[in-house]
C-alpha cells in the first residue's frame, strides 16, 4: 500500500473503524480496547477543537503521514494519547498526566500488537514526552538538555528527528489548526546540533548526566 492509498483507505473509513498498514504490521483500530477507548473523550476546546479525542488522533494519523512516509512515526501518532482514555470523568476535559498514564499503556499494546522494538520504544518516547515538545519555546536550555537525556537523543538521533516529526503532526493534527506555525521542532534541531559539538561539555554545562535525566 502506497502513502497515498494509506490515507486515501484511512479517509473513507474514519468514520468507522480504520484497519492501517504500518509496513507488515496491520492494525484494526476496533481490535485495539485502547483506542476505543478515546471515542468521545472530550479535551479542552481552546487547544482541541475538535474536541474529541479520537477524531484528534485520526486528525494527528493525516498529518503524520503528510510529514512522514516512514511507518514508525505513523505508529507512534496513532497511540500517543492513549491516556487519555484513563482520564477520571470528574477532571474532564483536563487530561493532566495522561503522558504519564499513557506510557505504560502504550508499551503494553506495542507488545500486544508485536510492533518492532524500535517502533515500540519510539511511541513510548511520544507519548511520555510530546507535551514537552510543544511547550520547546518556553523550556529553559536546561530542561531541553533533559529531554535530550530521556530521549536518549545523542545515542539515536534518527529517532530523535521521528520524535519530532510524531509531535508536529500531533499539534497540526487539531480542527482549523492543520496550517498553523508550529515552530517548536525547529528550535529544538538548532539545539540539539548545538549540543551534539560537544555533548559532554553540554551535559557538564546543564548538569545533566546520560541515562540520569
Amino acid at each position: 500500500m502506497t502513502a497515498l492509498e494509506h490515507e486515501a483507505c484511512y479517509t473513507l473509513s474514519r468514520v468507522d473503524s480504520p484497519v492501517f498498514t504500518f509496513a507488515s504490521l496491520t492494525v484494526d483500530v476496533a481490535a485495539v480496547p485502547e483506542l476505543v477507548a478515546l471515542h468521545g473523550v472530550p479535551q479542552p476546546a481552546k487547544h482541541h477543537p475538535e474536541v474529541d479525542t479520537f477524531v484528534h488522533v485520526m486528525m494527528a494519523m493525516e498529518q503524520a503521514m503528510r510529514l512522514s512516509p516512514d511507518p514508525a512515526v505513523h505508529f507512534a501518532v496513532l497511540l500517543h494519547d492513549l491516556g487519555k482514555g484513563t482520564t477520571p470523568k470528574e477532571l474532564l476535559p483536563s487530561h493532566h498526566d495522561h503522558e504519564e498514564r499513557g506510557a505504560p499503556l502504550v508499551d503494553a499494546v506495542a507488545r500486544r500488537l508485536g510492533a518492532p522494538e524500535a517502533w515500540r520504544r519510539l511511541a513510548v518516547d511520544v507519548c511520555a514526552h510530546h507535551t514537552r515538545c510543544h511547550r520547546a519555546l518556553e523550556m529553559r536550555p536546561g530542561s531541553i538538555a533533559k529531554l535530550f537525556v530521556y530521549l536518549d537523543a545523542h545515542a539515536r538521533p534518527d529517532d530523535f528527528e521521528r520524535f519530532l516529526l510524531a509531535c508536529e503532526a500531533d499539534a497540526r493534527g487539531r480542527l482549523g489548526l492543520e496550517s498553523r506555525a508550529y515552530t517548536q521542532p525547529a528550535v529544538l534541531r538548532e539545539r540539539f546540533e548545538e549540543s551534539r559539538k560537544d555533548v559532554e561539555a553540554w551535559n557538564k554545562k546543564y548538569n545533566v548526566r546520560a541515562g540520569s535525566p
